[in-house]
């Protein structure tokens, strides 16, 4: 994880040498003015001379002097840092989003949407706060603590003896707070995650919400959560304000215990009063960074524990371009025949088998339905194609070849398909046709003009409404009909449709087949689909039971055997014999 992390800050590292060669330039302004407050006491206790008077005036100014240069380096510290902190945290941040475009399907089984933000978000901002200064500032606090002890040995030892014995104290009960204070943020994230899931699964789910009354159930699960949310806060409250309150008690009892010894010194001539006050002084300079260190120590507990969650996840292995050895290349891939061949493939999403001993091929060109009851493995089929999942056992080939030896990249290059769940993207129509790739630019302004020359997105010669989050200013059928142009606009020639025109009207429905039929000329195609009216006219029909093909023929071939196809529609369509 460090060498991770170093690599991302390496492009700043300039920056970062600025800032810590600043620490001990910044420390010295700091920690000598005490010193400087000592001689001013002391020429003052010298006498009442012009000549006392001068130098004692000339201390101050080298005081004020003193102060204006650490304020100036101060800044310029800051600046640096905090340049440097924002841009490694970007780039660490669209890293981060990049590894989990690439992530394979599987992984998001085990997350929730809630989990996956929380880390671009909440985790990426509180290693943004540690590394705008906050780590930083930690290393000049040690370095002040360390200088400040220095200079307290050489005036008084005795007097330092006091410090030395507190501070192991603090930091006895700083490890064990912090202790509890990580072990308190992991948790207090981990409900984070629950509650920001929470909300994105209500806000999707609105309408079920609604259409149930399920309001009030909804909002006592989220209160169930913010309480406990709530409940791990308070925890970390309480211990934080009794940890602040036990530093503060150490330092005015420290100072209590030097003033009192101090001034027996003086009593006794070995201390004098100018030495007490410097000793003084730098016992409450030194509290300072401490107390900043305990302040800081919750900022640095959150921001590891935040680094570690990010790690975790960019420890996770991205999907692979191929899975087994020799790769093709994307010249060969371009010149395979579409046609597809699954053997013997089994596959599950967890203990049960979802296909079992699945085989069938698939000529260029041919066009080929699948049908089958709910659970039957269709829609395996199709993200098995576009290799979002690697069967269990058996092969899938392109043209004889497996494609776990083609890249996932020049695959999917080969494949257009709808599905009946369609994502639109916030932009215009048009963008969602080419997926914001200029290569489509003037396919999709093509499709563009049919569907708005179709008149089902829009009247008649007004222009395409732009698309708002996951087109929720888009009916169903709206959807769909974008999803085909999409399609249409890849122009692959291997296609897959996954029921795709159950939520279009029948107008809309012979639309979208005229289309069709002539987009699926000398390409290879399988619909999975449901209405008698869209496998009627394939070439070949494949029935799917419990993850294997039962019966596969032509339509009138299927329905003359009287067999799982026949009873799989004849339920729905009294003509099925015609």
């Amino acid at each position: 994880m460090l060498q991770w992390f170093l690599r991302h800050s390496y492009r700043y590292r300039s920056y970062l040498i600025f800032g810590l060669v600043m620490i001990p330039i910044v420390q010295f302004f700091r920690i000598v003015r005490p010193t400087i407050i000592k001689w001013v006491l002391e020429a003052v206790e010298k006498g009442q001379g012009a000549e006392n008077l001068a130098l004692a005036l000339d201390y101050v100014l080298l005081f004020m002097i003193c102060i204006v240069i650490n304020f100036v380096l101060q800044a310029l510290q800051v600046l640096a840092t905090s340049y440097a902190g924002l841009n490694i945290v970007k780039n660490i941040r669209e890293e981060l989003f990049d590894h989990i475009l690439k992530l394979p399907f599987v992984f998001f089984h085990s997350k929730n949407s809630g989990q996956i933000i929380i880390r671009l978000t909440s985790d990426v901002e509180a290693v943004r706060a540690a590394l705008s200064g906050g780590l930083v500032r930690v290393v000049g606090d040690c370095l002040a603590i360390v200088g400040i002890l220095s200079i307290l040995l050489h005036m008084n030892w005795r007097l330092t003896l006091y410090v030395v014995i507190a501070i192991p104290i603090l930091l006895k009960v700083t490890a064990w707070i912090g202790r509890l204070i990580r072990e308190g943020m992991t948790s207090a994230k981990r409900l984070l995650s629950q509650m920001t899931t929470a909300v994105s699964e209500a806000i999707g789910g609105l309408e079920v919400i609604h259409g149930f009354s399920q309001q009030q159930s909804v909002l006592a699960e989220f209160n169930k959560l913010s309480r406990r949310y709530t409940e791990k806060y308070h925890e970390l409250n309480n211990v934080e304000p009794t940890f602040y309150g036990f530093v503060e008690f150490m330092g005015s009892f420290l100072l209590a215990c030097i003033i009192f010894d101090g001034t027996s010194q003086i009593h006794a001539q070995t201390l004098s009063f100018a030495e007490l006050v410097a000793v003084v002084t730098y016992v409450q300079s030194i509290m300072h960074p401490i107390r900043h260190l305990t302040g800081m120590f919750n900022n640095l507990q959150n921001a590891w524990t935040s680094m570690q969650r990010i790690f975790n996840i960019m420890g996770e292995s991205e999907e692979a371009e191929v899975n087994q050895q020799p790769a093709l290349e994307a010249s060969e891939v371009s010149r395979l025949k579409p046609a597809l061949e699954f053997r013997d493939v089994k596959f599950s999403y967890g203990e049960e088998l979802v296909l079992k001993s699945l085989n069938f091929s698939i000529k260029p060109g041919e066009k080929v339905a699948i049908v089958g009851r709910t659970g039957a493995g269709k829609s395996t089929i199709i993200k098995l194609l576009n290799r979002f999942y690697s069967p269990c056992s058996g092969e899938i080939l392109l043209d004889n070849h497996s494609l776990e030896n083609i890249p996932v990249t020049s695959l999917r290059e080969r494949i257009g398909f709808v599905l009946q769940d369609v994502y639109l993207f916030s932009g215009s129509v048009q963008q969602n046709l080419s997926l914001f790739e200029e290569r489509f630019n003037q396919a999709s302004a093509e499709q563009v003009k049919i569907l708005k020359n179709s008149g089902f997105l829009t009247l008649l010669g007004q222009e395409l409404k732009d698309v708002e989050h996951n087109g929720e200013n888009f009916s169903l059928g709206e959807k769909q009909l974008v999803a085909f142009g999409r399609v249409y606009t890849k122009n692959a020639d291997i296609f897959l449709l996954d029921e795709a025109t159950s939520n279009v009207d029948v107008r809309t429905e012979q639309f979208l087949q005229n289309q069709l039929n002539l987009f699926l000329k000398n390409k290879t195609a399988i619909i999975i689909a449901h209405r008698l009216s869209t496998v009627r006219h394939v070439d070949r029909i494949l029935v799917l039971k419990e993850g294997q093909v039962v019966e596969q023929g032509s339509y009138q071939e299927l329905v003359s055997k009287r067999g799982e196809f026949f009873e799989y529609f004849r339920h729905q369509y009294k003509d099925l014999a015609i």
